[in-house]
């Protein structure tokens, strides 16, 4: 699952700007998805945004 982690997110580890705006966009894109009533693209976006934030706090 780790490997998973590291494709998922190849160029945002390691750059605390880019990986900012990455969970940001995740965010707004979560919150977007939940306004219009599309609650799995929401929990999609909310899965991504976890292993975002997991993966940062490992490298």
């Amino acid at each position: 699952h780790s490997l998973d982690n590291e494709m998922e997110f190849p160029d945002v580890i390691g750059d605390e700007k880019i990986l900012a705006r990455e969970i940001k966009r995740l965010e707004k894109l979560m919150h977007d998805h939940a306004r219009n009533l599309e609650f799995e693209q929401a929990a999609a976006a909310r899965d991504s945004l976890t292993r975002l934030k997991q993966k940062a706090l490992m490298s």
